[in-house]
């Protein structure tokens, strides 16, 4: 029997909004079962003052992350999307890092969405 690419796997990260002042990193998605490109999204309210760096970071073992700095985003405003599009990967795990210089923010969502095999 082959396995088959078959649905769009949605997952949220974390249970409920989570207010962020100090240097933060999301739960971990396992890309395990991933197949093809995925997407990760990270939807904020209620900044105060926010001066932060947003990145995806990567890993193997889920332990020692990487970060990638082509992905720096940057968070001013009060309430925003910051949505990540990766065509590839061959790591095994994936977060979102939040370095705050400033300010805060109320993270309300954060998605994961890919292909996973059946």
């Amino acid at each position: 029997m082959s396995t088959i690419f078959t649905q769009r796997k949605i997952k949220n990260l974390i249970d409920a909004p989570e207010t962020i002042n100090s240097d933060w990193n999301s739960p971990s998605v396992s890309l395990d079962d991933r197949f093809g490109a995925f997407s990760v999204m990270l939807r904020y309210e209620n900044g105060a003052a926010a001066d932060m760096k947003v990145y995806l970071e990567f890993s193997n073992d889920n332990v020692n992350f990487a970060r990638l700095l082509e992905t720096e985003g940057a968070i001013t405003d009060s309430s925003g999307t910051v949505l990540y599009d990766v065509s590839s990967s061959g790591t095994q795990y994936a977060r979102i890092s939040v370095v705050v210089t400033a300010g805060s923010i109320d993270v309300e969502e954060i998605r994961y969405t890919g292909g996973q095999f059946s």
